[in-house]
């Protein structure tokens, strides 16, 4: 799963806070509507523009940094989704839930890229690998 996030991320420049939180309410039976869809994804706008600029710097000075100041920086990151997370979660909790319709991280996946979707099975499968 692991794997898959990060090429959802890197390759298709698609969130992956968003993806879990897609697969979590998959899992429980939920999906969203596209009107949903689109806004967590514009809720998400900002944290993800700075994210992204933050991870390029990161993976950038990894080269000149000690250990523990890359682990700081490593950390800030983890603040700085967290954060995200939490812009996510405010967001869905204001959206209707439609119970047994389409898949909304399928949907996701179609919409970075086409060819995006051939990582959904590989991210529902690794959610519910969590979650036994």
């Amino acid at each position: 799963m692991k794997h898959a996030c990060l090429k959802l991320q890197d390759q298709f420049k698609g969130n992956v806070n968003l993806a879990l939180l897609l697969a979590w309410l998959e899992d429980a039976g939920f999906s969203l509507t596209n009107t949903s869809l689109a806004a967590l994804r514009q809720s998400i706008t900002q944290s993800e523009t700075l994210l992204g600029r933050y991870r390029l710097m990161r993976r950038d000075l990894k080269p000149q940094l000690s250990r523990g100041a890359y682990q700081k920086m490593l950390n800030y990151e983890l603040t700085l989704e967290k954060f995200q997370q939490q812009v996510l979660l405010a967001c869905i909790n204001q959206q209707p839930w439609r119970e047994n319709g389409p898949s909304a991280l399928e949907m996701y996946c179609g919409q970075l890229d086409p060819a995006a979707r051939y990582l959904y099975p590989t991210l529902t499968k690794g959610l519910h690998g969590l979650t036994e």
